[in-house]
């Protein structure tokens, strides 16, 4: 269901494909996605080639959990020549980086298809029905097809987004979009077992769908990357007990910090700005040990600012035994869209940045595993947000 991202990495010729950023062992796969350590490096030196536009949609980047190191980020694409950004609400990031911004109509606005957040594996579908007439916005896909229809019109043939829905669903079934929109929900049928009678796999062979068919503890393609097949565990960088920093540093930040825990209020940066939500969860929550606590000297309410060497970041205490002594729990995401939104402020962005603490590359060999989850820090008491 969808363009997704290797129906369009098809989409390009060999020369672009090539030209994709990529870290190098990925090189001569079909694995689509750049990672954003790498992203982050061309950014920086402009090797292989200088990055002349950016379009920046599905993420508020400089408050979101996207971006490690988010001043650096944002040093590095705001001398970019053009930059485009969409989005319901005006954000951190379009204000710092945007040369234009593309509103964005909301669910209510738009038709649409909900699927769960499983990629091709989706087990329903689910219509999302326009009910409200947008004002001077349009949806993602809207864009995404008028963009396309320009760049690359013989791959974006439909002329309207029910035309486009409707193709993606008869890849599989008989039926389109209108019939969906009706139905409401179409629930996919199963099947079990499937290892045992080859329909798992594409040659038709019973197994899995692994290199050798079976349920591979040791992978077989990881050597292909130069990575382990087998697990691994290897300290994270900013670590009490890291090789790579010196027990100065460790003895100066004997905390660990560890960000991500959700508020159901929120997701990730988004919602800070919708009155009823923000009354619940008003201000960032640090959660702290009663221990730590009396050590330091905080009581509940107070605002405590937490730093590192990589950087600082304030929130609100909350005392709890859920923490263990020695481990702080910050909320991630916030920024504060009642503030300014003008430079040098953009709505308060930098004041809670939790990812501000966060290193860039420093991640395995395959890019993945950020130390979102595990970097040391100290905190102490501050007069407040601005403190």
């Amino acid at each position: 269901m969808g363009k997704w991202r290797f129906d369009c990495a098809k989409m390009l010729s060999d020369e672009l494909l090539s030209k994709r950023i990529r870290e190098p062992q990925f090189k001569g796969y079909t694995y689509p996605d750049s990672q954003p350590d790498s992203v982050f490096n061309v950014y920086g030196s402009g090797d292989p080639y200088p990055i002349k536009m950016t379009w920046i949609f599905s993420t508020n980047m400089l408050a979101n959990t996207t971006a490690a190191e988010p001043k650096e980020w944002y040093e590095r694409i705001k001398n970019v020549e053009f930059c485009v950004g969409q989005d319901i609400f005006m954000t951190p990031t379009i204000m710092a980086l945007c040369d234009i911004v593309l509103p964005l109509s909301t669910f209510a606005e738009h038709d649409g298809v909900v699927l769960p957040h499983f990629g091709r594996n989706a087990h329903f579908l689910a219509a999302m029905n326009k009910v409200v007439e947008p004002d001077d916005t349009k949806s993602d896909i809207e864009i995404l097809m008028w963009l396309g229809k320009r760049l690359n019109p013989e791959e974006w043939p439909w002329e309207t987004v029910e035309d486009f829905f409707t193709a993606q669903i008869q890849t599989r079934y008989d039926w389109d979009f209108e019939w969906l929109k009706n139905e409401v929900c179409f629930q996919q049928p199963f099947e079990y077992r499937k290892y045992e009678t080859g329909n798992l796999r594409d040659d038709g062979e019973p197994g899995f769908k692994t290199p050798t068919g079976l349920i591979e503890l040791r992978c077989s393609l990881y050597p292909n990357f130069d990575e382990d097949p087998l697990p691994y565990f290897r300290e994270p960088y900013f670590s009490p007990t890291s090789p790579e920093i010196g027990d100065d540093v460790k003895a100066e930040y004997p905390l660990v910090l560890t960000t991500g825990g959700r508020s159901i209020l929120f997701f990730h940066s988004e919602h800070r700005q919708v009155p009823s939500l923000r009354s619940l969860n008003p201000d960032p929550v640090l959660q702290i040990n009663p221990i730590d606590a009396e050590k330091y000297g905080i009581a509940e309410g107070d605002w405590v600012a937490m730093e590192n060497p990589l950087g600082r970041a304030v929130e609100r205490a909350h005392i709890t035994p859920v923490v263990m002594p020695g481990v702080v729990h910050a909320q991630h995401g916030w920024w504060y869209p009642e503030q300014d939104g003008e430079e040098p402020n953009l709505f308060g962005v930098w004041k809670s940045s939790i990812n501000s603490m966060i290193p860039n590359n420093k991640t395995s060999i395959l890019g993945f595993g950020a130390n979102y989850k595990s970097v040391i820090c100290k905190i102490y008491k501050v007069d407040g947000l601005d403190g």
